[in-house]
């Protein structure tokens, strides 16, 4: 009988500072704390990530005549609410109809965005995936980049707590200075 395994993940591990913010790289079912704000990336016609039972009938619907429309996809970059608590938001980074589907400066834009409504609404803990770097091809190492300048442009030191939702560890060039 072979033993049973279980993978411990190490939270105190798998943070690293950035612009002054703690960030936590954790997978969605280890939260390392309750978020205020819940970011998902999407695309352009806002087909990923659906959140609807199984064979609905009004899901399946509203899917079509999304997609009726080809005149009607909303801008990438552009940053959408749809309420709730937690905040959710929707990242739109993908246009599906692009080479390359994603780009840096629709991150940029998207980042810019979610970080000046933290600010704005005094939110202090954040939950997003790190945009780009597993459908776009975005290096993890460039998002970071990006994060980092949206918290120093927006004077973050300090004020917010990021839970970047992947399955993946820090870059090690970062978790070495941790």
């Amino acid at each position: 009988m072979a033993p049973h395994l279980k993978l411990a993940w190490d939270r105190n591990r798998q943070a690293v500072d950035l612009a002054g913010c703690r960030v936590a790289f954790a997978p969605a079912h280890l939260s390392p704390f309750e978020a205020e704000v819940w970011v998902e990336e999407q695309d352009t016609w806002l087909s990923w990530n659906r959140r609807s039972p199984p064979g609905s009938h009004n899901e399946l619907i509203r899917r079509l005549l999304d997609r009726m429309d080809p005149d009607c996809p909303y801008p990438a970059g552009e940053v959408l609410s749809t309420g709730g608590r937690p905040l959710r938001l929707s990242a739109i980074v993908h246009d599906i109809d692009q080479e390359p589907s994603c780009r840096i400066e629709w991150i940029g834009r998207a980042l810019a965005t979610i970080i000046g409504l933290c600010r704005s609404q005094r939110f202090t803990r954040l939950a997003l995936p790190p945009l780009g770097t597993q459908r776009g091809g975005v290096p993890m190492t460039e998002f970071l980049e990006l994060l980092e300048r949206q918290l120093e442009e927006r004077d973050m030191t300090g004020r917010l707590r990021i839970w970047l939702v992947t399955d993946h560890p820090p870059p090690q060039e970062l978790a070495e200075g941790a």
